[in-house]
Order: structure tokens, then sequence, then C-alpha cells
């Protein structure tokens, strides 16, 4: 019996319904190992725009934008009308969620800065990369031998990260930033770092070069985190003349690394995924919880209001807050807080919007451990402050922290590369996405995500 080789298998030379059965069935099987296998085992570019709205691009004529290196990526690859981002929709627990594909309960990141009322952090965040309870994409590749790179991505301080910038933002003083050169493990990334007086209140030029300079050492997998927009829209407002303008700035600092791929010759081969954590809304009050939480005895403070002892305290992320109950609170404290949020619901005035709790909350995916967490209402946010007037006029005119489904608070999302549609709208995904999506373009093993991967952006 003679044979015919067909891709790469030797068949049997029968007759033609059985060669043909035999064809179908290998067809079959080949099928269902194409959609087990990666879309493309290449290398992958995470860029993070801070508070980018995807209106920026999606409107950029209409809003005078110029922002060729965004408009590029919309035209040579796949963009969302707008991005799901997380409860509470902040920066460190969207960032975690990026890279890790859960929400903040489960990955441990729930907020910007560390719960800590008793103060034995000093008002912390959430910067190293041991607060996790789960692992990220820089744990898969690793598993792979891919080589990652990170430029102050948050929750990275002592991540597993070949060469690693970690955030240890903001950077106010000397003293800061030197504790920010000592936690660069890599000998050759400290000597290209400008000197400490330099790195204070880092902006995006230093990211960029540091970005450029991990780009040399050819890693599979780079995360870069920039800033400065989400500044200028919290001090200005979203839209704001300094908010397009510092946006533009990062447009070039794009076009930059792009050049920087083109010249490797790696451009072609590379997947670039530009994102953002959350979108903005226009603000211009303040309100403190803390203060009737102190009025009532829920907690107690010091002569400089830092409180030294606790019931219950709040836990501020901007548009929501969080009140997390003393875990030996008693049942009418308890009741107190109830009774505090039912009076904060009650008039307009007070700036809630919404209170989760029980399932609801549940169901937030964030904020475990709160007993309840009000959301405000347009115009205003929270602050954790416990002096003061418990609602007042706020210089601060853009912010974000609320629930991810209120209009305007929609991330961005854009991706271009080996396999992805070209001029490509989809609708809303989601930040849990990222995690699994970008597994599947480097080609890593990824369990336990809840997100899925994004299959209608690949040929």
């Amino acid at each position: 019996m003679g044979i015919v080789e067909r891709t790469g298998t030797l068949i049997p030379s029968a007759g033609f319904k059985q060669r043909r059965r035999f064809c179908q069935l290998i067809s079959v099987l080949g099928c269902l190992a194409l959609r087990a296998m990666p879309v493309w085992a290449g290398d992958v570019i995470l860029v993070s725009i801070d508070g980018l709205m995807p209106d920026y691009y999606l409107r950029a004529d209409d809003l005078g934008l110029k922002i060729p290196n965004l408009r590029r990526l919309v035209r040579e690859g796949s963009y969302a009308e707008g991005a799901l981002s997380v409860m509470p929709s902040v920066t460190f627990p969207a960032h975690t969620t990026m890279i890790t594909g859960v929400n903040p309960a489960r990955h441990g990141i729930e907020n910007n800065l560390v719960f800590d009322p008793d103060g034995a952090l000093g008002g912390g965040w959430h910067w190293f990369y041991e607060d996790l309870k789960v692992s990220t994409i820089f744990d898969a590749a690793r598993k792979y031998g891919i080589r990652t790179a990170s430029v102050t991505w948050p929750v990275t301080a002592g991540a597993p990260i070949d060469w690693n910038l970690p955030d240890m933002y903001p950077v106010p003083n000397l003293h800061e930033a030197k504790n920010l050169r000592s936690l660069v493990a890599d000998q050759d990334l400290r000597d290209f770092l400008p000197s400490a007086e330099k790195l204070v209140r880092m902006g995006d030029d230093i990211r960029t070069q540091v970005a450029l300079h991990f780009l040399e050492k050819k890693p599979g997998f780079l995360a870069i985190h920039y800033l400065e927009l989400d500044g200028a829209q919290h001090r200005d407002g979203p839209g704001s003349v300094p908010a397009k303008q510092a946006l533009e700035k990062i447009d070039g600092y794009l076009g930059e690394v792009f050049s920087a791929l083109q010249q490797a010759g790696r451009w072609e081969s590379t997947s670039v995924l530009v994102v953002s954590d959350h979108g903005f809304v226009e603000v211009d009050k303040v309100v403190k919880p803390g203060v009737l939480m102190r009025a009532v005895g829920l907690l107690e403070t010091d002569v400089e209001a830092e409180i030294t002892a606790w019931q219950a305290a709040p836990w501020a992320a901007g548009g929501s807050l969080a009140i997390v109950t003393h875990p030996t609170a008693s049942s009418d404290s308890r009741q107190k807080v109830l009774d505090l949020v039912n009076l904060l619901k009650s008039n307009p005035v007070y700036g809630v919007a919404k209170v989760y709790m029980g399932a609801e909350l549940s169901r937030t995916g964030g904020f475990s451990r709160a007993l309840a967490v009000l959301e405000a209402r347009p115009g205003y946010f929270f602050s954790a402050e416990v002096q003061g007037e418990l609602v007042s006029p706020s210089e601060t005119r853009g912010m974000h922290g609320y629930s991810p489904s209120l209009p305007g608070l929609e991330a961005a999302f854009l991706a271009k590369g080996p396999g992805i549609k070209q001029g490509h709208r989809v609708e809303t995904v989601r930040l849990l996405d990222l995690a699994p999506t970008i597994a599947r373009i480097l080609g890593v093993e990824f369990a336990g995500a809840q997100g899925r991967v994004l299959e209608e952006l690949f040929r």
C-alpha cells in the first residue's frame, strides 16, 4: 500500500472516500489545535497613558488634538469605544487588574493607598509586589524564559522583572528619590538614571528615556506607565487645554518608542497595546464623611487630626469611599455606621449618589473589607480627612474612582501587531481581558483569569 504525504502526516493510500474522511479528521484536529495555540508568539509592549479617555482618539479632530501616533494605531490596528475599568476606578487597582486578569478583591490591591488608619505605614501606597495575592503576566513570561521590563508600572517594587524602574510615585523630595534609586536592582539602570535631584517629581520624559534604554535590551514584554495626563486632568479638568497639551507631549514620547522599534527592525513583529486605567469627570465639591464619623464617636484623633483610635474609618478613592469597621467593632458601632450612611444618603447636598453593601458590594469586585461603600454624585468626590467642613468647594477639577460604568469613566484601548485587524473598531472591552490577551500574543499559559482573550481583535 502506497502513501501520500499531506501537511507532514503520512496518509495511507486507501480509497478516495477513506482518504477524504481521514483528511477531514486531520482538518478538524488542526482547527482545534490552532484555537488552542497563541495568535502570535511575539514581543509585546503595553503602554498605559494614565487617565486617557477614548474621546481623545475617537474625536481628535473635533478636539483639535495633534496626536499622530495614537491615530496611527487607530489606522493600523484595532481600537475600542471604551474599556471597562474596575471598582474603584483608580490607578493601582486598575493597573494590577491589567496584568493579573482579576478584580481588585481577588488580586489584593483595592485602592491606591494602603488602608492604614493606625498610621503604621505613614499613608503609604501599594508600591510593593509582595502585596499581590495572585500571579501576573510578568510571572508567566518568566516561566517561559521571556525577559521582561517595566517603567513605573504600579505595584512592581521588588517584582521578578529583569529590568525594572518601579512606580514609587509621587517622588516628592530628595529623600524619596534616593529610596527609589536604591530599589533599582540593575546597576546598569542605576548608572543610566539621572541624579536623585532630577528624579524628584519624575516626568514622562525620564520614563521615555528609561523605556528606550530597556528597548535596547530587547525584552519580550515591556510595560510603560505615563502619568502626566492624569495630573493635568486632576488640576484643570478633562478636556482642558493643559490636559490636551499633556497628551500631545505623551504622544510625542510614544513616537520615540515607535521610532526605536522601527530602527531596530522590530515594528512589524511587535504587538503594541496602548491602554488607560480610567476616564475622568468634572468636579468642584469635596465631601469628608470622616468628619461625621469623628463627630459620632466612631473614631478619635489627636490635636493634629491624626487617628488615635477607631471603630470605623474612611478609605477614600476619589469618586468612592469605603467605610471599614475595626475587627473588634461592636454591634453598636456597626449600627452607627449604618445610621451615618442613611443620613448621608438622605439629602443630595451631602453628595452621595449610591451606597453599596452586602451582595451588591461583593459583585463590584472591590473593597472586600468594607461594611459600606459610598459613591459620589456628579460634581462631588470624597476625601479621607476627618476635620473641616463636611462639604466644601474644591480646587480639584477632575476626578475618577467612581463605578466604572459611570459615563466618562471609560478607559482606553488600542492595539496593533501581527495578526491584529487593521482599522477595526470594537465595542467596550474590559481591563480584565488584557492579561489573557497579552498571554495569548506572547504564547504563554495564563490560568485563573476572570477575563477572556479578545478574539475579535485577531485576523
